[in-house]
C-alpha cells in the first residue's frame, strides 16, 4: 500500500512493458495487487492502473494514489476504487517528523504505519500504539517501495471493503 515504482524506472509515463514488468514482480510476491504512491502525484499510478485493467485485463489490482506533507507529518492517500480516499500516515516519528499526534495533523486519517521496510527503526511504535487507541486508527506494514525488488518486503492482506469501511464509505 506504499510503493514508489516510479522512481525505479525512472520514466515519468509508464509503457505496456513496464506495466508488465510491474505484474511480474507483484505475482512473484504472491500478492493480489500494489498501490502506487509516488512523491506529489498520482499520475504514474493512475498510468499503471489504466495499463493494467485496459492490456492485462485487471490481472493484478493497481490502486492510485501519492504521497504527500500535512504539518508534522508524511501520510499517503489512495483512491480507492469505486471512489472514496483511504488516507493513513507514513513512517511516523522519523527523525524529519517526530510530533505526529496532534489531533489536526490526524484529522482524516484512517490508518498508520507500524512497521515501513525503509524506515522500521525509526518508527516510534509506541506512539502508534497512543494514536491507534486514541484516534482509531488501524495500523498497517508497508514495504515503502523505491525499487521493484522491493515491493512486498513488508504488506497487508486486508480487504478492499474492509479500507472503504475503516475509511467510513
Amino acid at each position: 500500500m506504499h510503493t514508489h515504482i516510479g522512481e525505479d524506472s525512472r520514466v515519468s509515463k509508464p509503457t505496456v512493458d513496464s506495466a508488465q514488468t510491474i505484474i511480474s514482480f507483484v505475482k512473484e510476491k504472491g500478492l493480489d495487487g500494489i498501490a502506487i504512491t509516488e512523491h506529489y502525484t498520482k499520475d504514474y499510478g493512475r498510468h499503471i492502473r489504466d495499463i493494467v485493467e485496459r492490456e492485462f485485463n485487471g490481472e493484478i489490482l493497481i490502486i492510485a494514489g501519492w504521497e504527500v506533507e500535512r504539518r508534522a507529518i508524511e501520510y499517503v492517500e489512495l483512491d480507492l476504487p469505486g471512489g472514496g480516499n483511504f488516507r493513513f500516515v507514513v513512517h511516523p516519528g522519523c527523525p524529519y517528523h517526530p510530533s505526529i499526534y496532534i489531533a489536526e495533523d490526524l484529522e482524516g486519517m484512517h490508518g498508520i504505519e507500524i512497521h515501513n521496510h525503509l524506515h522500521e527503526y525509526q518508527i516510534k511504535k509506541e506512539l502508534v500504539q497512543v494514536a491507534v487507541e486514541e484516534y482509531g486508527l488501524i495500523t498497517l506494514q508497508n514495504s515503502d517501495a523505491h525499487r521493484l525488488e522491493d515491493i512486498g518486503r513488508f504488506f497487508n492482506e486486508i480487504d478492499l471493503v474492509d479500507l472503504r469501511q475503516q475509511a467510513g464509505l
